[in-house]
């Protein structure tokens, strides 16, 4: 399996479900700068590069509209979180268990 270099660099385009040619180069953006996003739980979190390329994804974004506590926002409307937050918050934890681990 190719790194993410490789799959940018790569300029063949392939076949698609549709019959039509794609070039992945043209699908994967170029890498952000990271980026500090201000999470409920855990406050001031910063993201790496190659996390925030995955966070601008739809297929990521889509996670904004699946919510986590079901319909408890019905009885308390200030109870909202969803799998985008959650995933962000289980993604600085891991960020933080692999720097425990470093060290």
């Amino acid at each position: 399996m190719g790194t993410l270099d490789d799959l940018v660099m790569s300029s063949q385009p392939e076949e698609n479900c549709d019959g039509e040619d794609r070039n992945p180069a043209e699908e994967v953006p170029p890498l952000a700068r990271e980026r500090s996003i201000r999470d409920r739980v855990w406050g001031s979190v910063t993201l790496p590069p190659l996390l925030v390329a995955v966070l601008d994804t739809p297929e990521f974004q889509r996670l904004r509209t699946v919510t986590q506590l079901a319909t408890l926002q019905y009885v308390y409307p200030g109870a909202t979180y969803n799998r985008f937050e959650h995933s962000i918050g289980v993604a600085h934890l891991a960020g933080v268990f692999i720097r425990h681990l470093r060290a």
